[in-house]
């Protein structure tokens, strides 16, 4: 499409400027044109998302004998490790299998599932998992990242109350 703008002043065209635009769809992630776009999928409020938080919670405690999700507030590494891996452990209790990704129109990128999707019908890219543990990490209140090495992706978070600035 095109996308035209008009500045007008008592009905003289001060400056004018039209745009070719292309539209895509909500689901729709530019891949290495550009790579940062993933963080958009990320969705830590998700109600998918919370529930898997609250399974966290109780995993934790089943490991730990604490529910609480400090996230970074006691200043302990091992304690952020601990929700990392009771995280992790919940997710892995979904059942959730690897799949290719959704058919798309693109020549660039991808469609991405949402954390709910992904949820819903147990099945996703190592990239919709990336988003999917990286929402789970910020709803808990860690600082998650993606990765992506070799068309492959990779989430985390920082043990310490870090975080990358950019995309890097």
């Amino acid at each position: 499409g095109k996308l035209n703008f008009r500045l007008e002043k008592d009905d003289e065209i001060l400056a004018e400027f039209t745009s070719e635009i292309e539209f895509l769809s909500y689901d729709t992630w530019f891949g290495n044109v550009m790579p940062e776009t993933a963080a958009l999928f990320v969705t830590p409020n998700d109600e998918a998302v919370k529930n898997i938080i609250r399974l966290t919670a109780k995993k934790l405690q089943e490991q730990t004998s604490s529910p609480s999700l400090s996230e970074y507030q006691t200043n302990n590494k091992n304690d952020v490790a601990a929700q990392l891996k009771a995280l992790y452990d919940v997710l892995h209790d979904q059942g959730i299998g690897y799949v290719t990704p959704p058919a798309s129109y693109e020549t660039a990128g991808q469609k991405l599932r949402l954390p709910h999707d992904v949820l819903t019908g147990k099945q996703g890219t190592c990239l919709d998992l990336a988003v999917l543990f990286a929402s789970c990490a910020e709803a808990m209140g860690l600082n998650s990242f993606i990765v992506r090495v070799s068309e492959h992706a990779y989430a985390g978070a920082f043990l310490s109350d870090e975080h990358f600035p950019l995309s890097v």
